[in-house]
């Protein structure tokens, strides 16, 4: 069996992204930061996008940057895999499962409209995006410590 496999998403059928579907999938705090991560650094294994999720998410709880109540408890694989299948579902994303790890990217496919958009938002986010970044680099697949 090869080893890098696609998972079962919408990237081989054409994409019916509608803005009402795109606009859906960003509803969301953590959905979007995914894709803006994803938006500017490309592809990304699912370690390393947990990894940027906790640490911003405990740099802001501690120095109180955000209004919103921030929990302390560190965001979970399985949620941020529930929280990336919508992305993929809706052809967003795509996903491919290289041994045990899945990466994650922004769908090549998407029409210029919806990358206008991801653009714009990646724009106006770009201090967001760089406090992410800066926890990326987690080696997780490296030393084989992904879950």
């Amino acid at each position: 069996m090869d080893s890098a496999a696609r998972l079962p998403d919408t990237q081989s059928a054409p994409l019916s992204l509608t803005p009402l579907t795109l606009f859906r999938c960003l509803n969301d705090d953590t959905r979007l930061s995914l894709v803006l991560l994803l938006h500017s650094r490309g592809e990304l294994c699912v370690c390393d996008l947990i990894s940027a999720l906790n640490h911003s998410q405990a740099q802001l709880s501690q120095t109180q940057l955000s209004q919103t109540q921030l929990s302390q408890t560190p965001i979970s694989q399985p949620k941020v895999s529930r929280h990336l299948q919508p992305l993929r579902e809706s052809g967003l994303l795509t996903a491919e499962k290289r041994g045990q790890w899945v990466y994650y990217r922004i769908n090549p496919a998407l029409e210029d409209w919806a990358l206008d958009i991801l653009s714009a938002a990646a724009r106006a986010s770009e201090s967001q995006i760089q406090a992410l970044a800066g926890h990326l680099f987690s080696n997780c697949c490296v030393t084989d410590t992904c879950g």
